[in-house]
């Protein structure tokens, strides 16, 4: 059974204000700084409570805290290696997914239920700061 606790909608109000795919520790600050009450065990419980029922979607970046994303469609990550911020990459705009999944399994037998792709490299405003 799935609870909606008034924890939990305040937590997810904070990811969704931070829009910044947060680690627990950013949800954690934003949460206590209004509900200095919600302890960090109850984030951190909830946080992947929520993971795990699909409400908010979980992001492991290769050397990375979790981050968490409000946005559940399938899409991928852009992480800036200056500043550290991530971006979302809609699927649809690099690769016929589709195409992928196949040319995997035909290659190496895998049968592919569902891929992530992060792009690393360097986001515009930090090109622009490193080029003036």
């Amino acid at each position: 059974m799935k609870r909606n606790t008034v924890q939990k909608q305040i937590i997810l109000e904070a990811i969704r204000k931070l829009d910044s795919h947060p680690t627990v520790d950013e949800v954690y600050e934003e949460v206590h700084e209004l509900h200095p009450s919600i302890s960090k065990v109850t984030v951190y419980r909830d946080l992947y409570q929520l993971a795990d029922n699909h409400d908010i979607q979980r992001v492991m970046l290769p050397g990375e805290l979790a981050r968490y994303d409000t946005r559940l469609d399938h899409h991928y990550h852009f992480k800036c290696k200056v500043c550290g911020a991530i971006f979302d990459i809609n699927a649809d705009d690099v690769a016929d997914e589709a195409a992928m999944d196949k040319k995997v399994e035909q290659k190496y037998g895998f049968k592919v239920d569902k891929h992530d792709v992060t792009f690393l490299g360097i986001c515009p405003d930090c090109q622009k700061k490193l080029s003036t």
